[in-house]
């Protein structure tokens, strides 16, 4: 996730929560609101508290007959999320805690998160040996994956990969004399 986009969600999220905790509080009462916060957040910590044993022996098991526990290590990710939105004093936030405790709807949020979160780390981390897609989308040492890699005194970096020269006998391009920019009409060469 992008910095800008956890941060645009760090700050909204309690905005809203804050706004729907303005309009409960005017439609129940202050003292019911609050009551309410505290009940969510007992609740929620109480189911917590079951499905992470259940986890717990979900993987012991795993374990005990040779099988990865991926799944339940995603489980217990997400109930360590939602853990932490419950204890958030908050209605959105409680909500969004439950949905990620309950366990019919975990399922559907832990398939997302191996489609569009595990599996393209992972892809990308190992160049797709784990996955078996392992020349998708090009030689795996390409040169856009070369960029920043050292070799012998030079760093390979944006000048060699955009550069269409022919290559010098070591085979990266060398730079020779002043950078010729495109001038007004497309053609190459300074005025």
């Amino acid at each position: 996730m992008r910095p800008r986009t956890l941060l645009a969600l760090l700050l909204v999220v309690p905005f809203v929560d804050a706004l729907f905790l303005i309009y409960v509080a005017t439609r129940l009462g202050a003292v019911l609101t609050v009551a309410l916060v505290v009940l969510t957040a007992i609740l929620g910590m109480l189911l917590l508290r079951a499905e992470g044993r259940a986890t717990i022996a979900r993987v012991q098991r795993k374990l005990a007959r040779g099988e990865p526990p991926t799944d339940e290590l995603l489980d217990g990710g997400l109930l360590i999320a939602a853990g932490a939105l419950l204890l958030t004093p908050g209605l959105v936030t409680d909500a969004i805690g439950f949905l990620l405790a309950l366990p019919l709807s975990r399922v559907p949020i832990r398939v997302a998160l191996k489609r569009y979160v595990v599996i393209p780390y992972i892809d990308r981390e190992t160049d797709g040996f784990v996955t078996g897609n392992v020349y998708v989308g090009g030689f795996p040492w390409s040169r856009r994956r070369l960029r920043g890699l050292r070799v012998g005194d030079r760093q390979l970096g944006v000048r060699a990969r955009r550069s269409r020269r022919r290559p010098v006998r070591d085979g990266w391009p060398r730079r020779r004399g002043p950078v010729r920019r495109r001038g007004p009409r497309g053609r190459r060469g300074r005025r």
